[in-house]
């Protein structure tokens, strides 16, 4: 660019000793070329920003990369909200690191803070928006992964809560009452936040207990329009309409001949008499 701008000076001198003419190149003085040279330099320094950037990207992907097949497998991370917030930490400070020692403090004294945004020339602020980059990509792909398993924890618990509701309903006999299904509702969510509150990084702002609590409740209330509620269901009428049979042939007049003669007869309400005749079958030998 400084060549560029002394060739420039040059033809301007040479048209200039010639006479003014139409197209004539304007003098090129020493703020021009000042300005230039510090646009240069921001060109410079904006593709070392990207090295340090891309640099450390390198060295986390591996990590992450691992936390997301674990998650895609439906495996926990223990303490995932602690290391993610951790692995977060030690990438900014070693971005930090990098610009401090590629640009350091013009003119000494204390350095400019990594976060400030200044001139380009006032050391780490050269870096701030590959800084900020890095930040926003790495915790978007750590808020997937901790999506991935909050949804695994969700499943698991809606197909907990549905057999337990399923076991005490094939228990009792019937329909459970509300109080019932909102004690086990709740009992369901307490376990949620138990569960959910290990991985939750400091940076994610809503663990999405909102959206199982809706999905959970729907479950208990509805309980009875599942396949397996319905089965119930049919299961005690079926179970009641062989009980209402029973009943009535347990009352009244009886009998059978097989081989020999038998009568029952129970009156309601006087007991039951019982008449036993057997006498041999076919000719006696």
């Amino acid at each position: 660019a400084v060549v560029a701008l002394a060739s420039a000076a040059t033809l301007a001198a040479h048209r200039h000793s010639r006479g003014p003419c139409i197209g004539t190149v304007p003098p090129v003085g020493p703020d021009t070329v000042a300005n230039v040279a510090s646009w240069q330099r921001s060109i410079d320094d904006d593709a070392e920003c990207t090295l340090i950037r891309d640099e450390v990207l390198r060295r986390v992907t591996p990590q992450l990369e691992s936390w997301e097949q674990t998650a895609k497998r439906g495996r926990l991370i223990r303490q995932f909200g602690t290391r993610a917030a951790k692995l977060l930490q030690d990438a900014l400070e070693g971005f930090d690191a990098s610009a401090e020692r590629l640009f350091p403090h013009v003119g000494g004294g204390d350095a400019t803070p990594a976060t400030a945004v200044g001139d380009v020339d006032a050391g780490r602020g050269a870096c701030v928006a590959q800084r900020v980059e890095v930040e926003a990509l790495l915790k978007q792909r750590m808020h997937a992964v901790f999506l991935v398993q909050r949804s695994t924890i969700e499943q698991a618990l809606y197909q907990r809560l549905k057999q337990d509701l399923l076991r005490r309903m094939r228990q009792r006999g019937g329909e459970l009452g509300v109080r019932e299904k909102l004690r086990m509702l709740h009992a369901a969510m307490r376990e949620y936040d138990l569960q959910v509150g290990d991985l939750l990084p400091a940076f994610v702002e809503s663990s999405e207990r909102d959206r199982a609590m809706r999905r959970l409740s729907e479950l208990q209330w509805a309980i009875h329009e599942t396949p397996q509620g319905k089965a119930l269901q049919a299961k005690w009428k079926t179970d009641m309409l062989k009980r209402m049979s029973f009943a009535k042939k347990s009352r009244g007049f009886s009998w059978s001949i097989s081989p020999g003669f038998r009568m029952l007869l129970r009156p309601l309400g006087f007991g039951g008499f019982q008449l036993n005749l057997r006498r041999p079958v076919g000719s006696a030998s």
